[in-house]
C-alpha cells in the first residue's frame, strides 16, 4: 500500500473520510448549487440511504447543467461492482452530450 493510502494527511484515506463527512454534515453545501458553472453527471443507486436518489435528483434539480441518473437494484456498497455497465454507460452519454 502506498504511503498516501495509509497515512493521516489530507491526501490519505483518513482525510478522503473527514472530506466526506464534513461534506455530508455541511447544512449549506446546498447553498452553492444553483451557481454552478460546470455541467455535472449525479448517479443515484435506488438502495443508496446514505445518498438516497431522492436527494440526488434535488441536487441535480438545483445545479444548473446538471444530469441526473437512478441506477435500480443497487445500492451504495455495491454500486460501483454490480452496476459498472450502467455507470460507464450514464458517464460515456454525459461525455457525449458535453
Amino acid at each position: 500500500m502506498s504511503e498516501k493510502a495509509t497515512t493521516t494527511n489530507e491526501n490519505g484515506r483518513l482525510g478522503q473520510s473527514a472530506a466526506a463527512r464534513d461534506w455530508v454534515l455541511d447544512d449549506r453545501r446546498a447553498e452553492h448549487w444553483p451557481n454552478m458553472k460546470v455541467p455535472a453527471l449525479m448517479v443515484a443507486f435506488e438502495h443508496d440511504i446514505q445518498f438516497p436518489p431522492r436527494a440526488v435528483r434535488k441536487a441535480a434539480e438545483e445545479w444548473p447543467g446538471a444530469s441526473y441518473v437512478g441506477i435500480a437494484g443497487v445500492a451504495h456498497g455495491n454500486g460501483a461492482f454490480d452496476a459498472a455497465t450502467e455507470i460507464g454507460q450514464a458517464v460515456a452519454d454525459f461525455i457525449a452530450t458535453h
